[in-house]
């Protein structure tokens, strides 16, 4: 009776543990978490510190809790709030621990603390000459302790960079090179950074300059400009010539050359700081008159008659001189065959005569007088004087 029941005792117990509710919950050990850890902290900012509590059975619980720092001359925190202050380039570690019930759970954070900067924030290496340029900066790198900081900018030579200790706006004056510091007049420690500037000059030239152009050519000017950089920059130019009248120029760069002598075209930018100039200075060379002339007589009749012929200045311009080449031919059938100059070749009216033709085939030559040049006459006229008849003529050219 005893064993049967103790069997039934037995079996009772081992249904209710398989089928039923455990008796015994599982556990796991409470944990204290820092829900905003941080690597770094920059000197003179602050970082709020969270907490989150999980008890046994892992949910959260509300609890209290107290902060501490390992080195409070390199981060200070309020134990209470968990308000965290970097005070020094260094490195500390930040632990919470629970102080509520009996049971005692902690988390550390270990931080590093870095200095405090400030940086030239919009660094260049050139001015161009007269260009003014602001510099920015950035302090501890956020903007709230930026605004709130005292500023100071100086130039290593303000004869070259002129630098608004203010608000760091530098004005380039001449050619040369300076040191741009900016400087925390409020801070501990005073922060600095400083920039190397170079003063460069600006360049514009006429970029395909000539010195000589004919009287009546053309030639379209351009220009270059560049900056302190050596970049290409558009430029407005405005033209002008010493001497409109022996060279003119228009507004696009085009001059044209009109009479003999010398004349300096001047490019000027307009919309440059500064305003620069570019010359060259043309020479437009005399206009050369031939003094030589020539031509070929031809028959107009049925009488032989032909030859080139040269007309050439001689005695430094005080005769006119007519040679005849070897081909010359010219029929001896005619009575009276004169040569004449002329400027109608169907009429000797108003002609000069040279006189009667005694060569009748080769080389020969008549010299004019003195008060014949060598523009006076378009043709050499062949006439048989006799009869009033035209043998044949040939254009002077």
């Amino acid at each position: 009776m005893k064993l049967k029941l103790f069997s039934a005792i037995l079996l009772s117990i081992l249904l209710n543990s398989c089928i039923g509710t455990d008796v015994i919950q599982d556990e796991i050990e409470p944990t204290l978490r820092i829900e905003n850890p941080i690597n770094n902290i920059i000197v003179s900012d602050t970082h709020l510190f969270t907490s989150i509590y999980l008890n046994n059975v892992g949910t959260e619980e509300s609890t209290t809790t107290s902060w501490s720092s390992s080195d409070e001359a390199i981060i200070s925190i309020n134990a209470n709030t968990g308000v965290a202050t970097a005070i020094k380039a260094g490195q500390a570690t930040i632990t919470t621990v629970t102080t509520a019930g009996i049971i005692v759970s902690s988390e550390t954070n270990t931080i590093t603390v870095v200095p405090p900067t400030l940086t030239i924030a919009n660094p260049i290496s050139v001015l161009s000459m007269n260009e003014n340029y602001t510099f920015n900066f950035t302090h501890f790198n956020t903007e709230t302790l930026k605004n709130s900081t005292t500023i100071n900018w100086t130039s290593s030579d303000n004869t070259v960079i002129n630098v608004d200790e203010t608000t760091g706006t530098a004005t380039a004056l001449k050619e040369g090179s300076a040191t741009i510091t900016v400087q925390s007049t409020n801070s501990t420690p005073v922060l600095t950074d400083e920039i190397q500037v170079e003063v460069k000059l600006s360049t514009f030239k006429i970029n395909n300059p000539i010195t000589t152009l004919a009287a009546t050519n053309t030639h379209t000017f351009t220009t270059l400009y560049t900056d302190g950089t050596g970049a290409t920059q558009p430029a407005t130019v405005t033209w002008s010539s010493s001497d409109n009248t022996i060279i003119t120029v228009n507004s696009t760069g085009v001059a044209t050359a009109l009479k003999e002598g010398t004349a300096t075209i001047t490019a000027t930018t307009t919309n440059t700081n500064p305003i620069i100039t570019s010359q060259v200075t043309i020479n437009v060379p005399e206009v050369v008159v031939s003094k030589t002339k020539s031509g070929v007589i031809s028959t107009t009749s049925s009488y032989l008659l032909q030859g080139a012929f040269i007309v050439e200045e001689i005695n430094n311009g005080a005769n006119i001189k007519i040679t005849f080449n070897s081909d010359y031919k010219a029929s001896t059938a005619l009575p009276g065959l004169y040569v004449y100059l002329g400027n109608n070749p169907n009429s000797i009216s108003s002609s000069h005569e040279i006189g009667a033709v005694t060569t009748f085939a080769g080389t020969h030559s008549y010299t004019l007088p003195d008060n014949i040049k060598l523009n006076d006459y378009k043709y050499i006229l062949y006439w048989c004087k006799p009869f009033g008849v035209k043998v044949g003529d040939g254009q002077i050219k």
